[in-house]
């Protein structure tokens, strides 16, 4: 009986002690666990500060009284309806203003792209072409009222940019791609075609230009002009022996003889005083139909050689080929570089009639 007593007492010994260390395990499990939530509330806190920051397109300072809320606001997170939690605060209201203004830019930068796209998509729009011819010079005169001449400029739309072709063009595209020039003798016509494509279509216009008597010109070979037209006629371009032709710095002047008769006086420029123009005799020896000279970065037409580097030839153009105006103004005065300058009519006319291999003699 004494035994049964004492191995019941130490039974609820034990079961004591066991409960004791039971409550003890317990109570420091609890104190482990607690830091790990507060890291992890913590976190919760960054991340809700974090997000705030991005939404709002700004920093956005949540301070320690805030804090709490914030963390609240992350917990309870979005009702039912969608909308955010009354709890959020100021911080919220701040998100949404920064983000409104956000939104107030990203619509500033999407009409300025729209408005490019919109400018780049009427620019790619295609076009077919159209086409206007009209006279923007004429009727002129030349070679003494021998020959009368027109300017026609074509006035071209299309996208993409059109080709222009036309039928004629006695200036070989000198007055550029969309201006043709026509020289018509006595009593002739011509009728200018002009014809435009691009890869939508095509389109074709045409003007018929006619012969006029100028003042200087008559139909009468009876008359003082006709009979100069008659012995122009007359003479023999072919052979270079019959031609002279003398260059007077002086008096800016190239005069051709025919059998020691004038029969063309020509103003032109010849080198300044820094850039003089070689004098002697010499004979010409080369046509170049165009050069640009990238050294003076001009270009001319209708060039003959003489002597090296001397040329006879138009007035300068420039790089798209078109005169320069105030280098043509200054035909009659010294102004090259060294050759000889003349209008462009008449350098085409000294280039096209005169034969290679006529002594030239340069003086003052």
């Amino acid at each position: 009986m004494k035994n049964n007593l004492k191995i019941f007492n130490v039974l609820i010994i034990l079961i004591t002690l066991a409960i004791s260390l039971y409550l003890i395990l317990s109570a420091c499990s609890s104190r482990l666990t607690q830091p790990d939530n507060e890291q992890s509330n913590n976190e919760n806190t960054e991340s809700v500060e974090s997000s705030n920051q991005g939404d709002s397109g700004g920093d956005v300072t949540v301070s320690s009284s805030e804090s709490s809320a914030a963390q609240e606001s992350s917990i309870k997170g979005i009702d039912g309806s969608g909308n955010s939690s009354d709890d959020s605060g100021n911080n919220q209201e701040t998100g949404n203003e920064n983000s409104s203004s956000q939104s107030n830019e990203s619509i500033v930068s999407t009409e300025s792209t729209s408005t490019e796209n919109s400018q780049q998509a009427r620019e790619e729009v295609l076009e077919k072409p159209s086409l206007k011819l009209s006279i923007i010079k004429g009727p002129e005169y030349a070679q003494d009222g021998a020959i009368c001449y027109y300017r026609v400029k074509a006035e071209v739309t299309g996208n993409p940019d059109p080709q222009i072709i036309f039928s004629k063009d006695d200036s070989n595209g000198t007055w550029g791609s969309n201006i043709a020039q026509i020289n018509l003798t006595q009593n002739e016509a011509y009728n200018l075609v002009c014809d435009v494509k691009n890869s939508e279509g095509s389109s074709t216009s045409s003007i018929t230009l006619n012969w006029v008597a100028g003042d200087n010109t008559s139909t009468s070979n009876e008359t003082t002009s006709g009979q100069s037209n008659q012995q122009e006629t007359s003479i023999d371009y072919s052979n270079p022996d019959n031609f002279r032709i003398d260059v007077n710095l002086t008096a800016q002047l190239v005069s051709v003889y025919y059998n020691d008769n004038l029969i063309k006086s020509l103003r032109c420029s010849s080198g300044t005083a820094e850039t003089p123009t070689v004098t002697g005799t010499f004979t010409t020896n080369q046509k170049i139909y165009y050069a640009w000279v990238p050294r003076f970065n001009q270009g001319a037409y209708y060039w003959v050689r003489f002597y090296g580097a001397y040329l006879f030839h138009s007035v300068p153009f420039d790089k798209n080929r078109n005169m320069i105006a105030e280098e043509a103004n200054k035909i009659g005065t010294p102004a090259s570089h060294g050759c000889v300058r003349m209008a462009l009519e008449d350098a085409k006319w000294f280039y096209e009639m005169l034969p290679l291999g006529i002594k030239v003699t340069i003086r003052y």
